[in-house]
Parts: C-alpha cells; sequence; structure tokens
C-alpha cells in the first residue's frame, strides 16, 4: 500500500506546488511538504496524526498555493465540510 501511495504522490506532484504528508524523522513522524520525489522514501502512513489541522492553517496563510494532502478519509470528509 505505501509503494502505491508514494507512486501517487510523485505523480501529484506534477501538477500542483507540494504535497503535505508524513514523513520518518529522527524516530518520529513529522508532517511534511514534498516538493520533489528525491525524498518519498521517507513517507509514512500514521493514522492519528492530525495533518488536515496544519492544511488548513497553510491554506489560510497562503491561499493561492496549490497542495495536494495525504490524509486519511475522516480527516479528508472533515476539511471538505470545513471549506
Amino acid at each position: 500500500m505505501i509503494t502505491a501511495i508514494r507512486k501517487a504522490v510523485a505523480e501529484r506532484l506534477a501538477s500542483c506546488d507540494g504535497v503535505v504528508a508524513l514523513r520518518r524523522r529522527n524516530g518520529g513522524v513529522v508532517p511534511y511538504l514534498f516538493q520533489k520525489g528525491d525524498d518519498l522514501a521517507e513517507l509514512e502512513i500514521a493514522p492519528k496524526y492530525p495533518v488536515m489541522a496544519l492544511v488548513s492553517r497553510l491554506h489560510k496563510a497562503f491561499p493561492a498555493i496549490r497542495l495536494a494532502v495525504v490524509a486519511r478519509g475522516c480527516d479528508e470528509r472533515a476539511y471538505i465540510e470545513m471549506a
């Protein structure tokens, strides 16, 4: 599954300014803005991380930026409702 997600993110990078997802760093998982495919090997899926809260803040601060997001289905539905 993670391989398919990494492939989808790599494809999406061609059509947007970046992809917000989670990345393994220093033994933990943190949000990260992927802007090139080189670092996709560190992309992680963590089901309990509130990535949509970060996306909401980014959207407010930079309304013109085009971002894709790797998020759980329930987070995606919540963000659509907020938007």
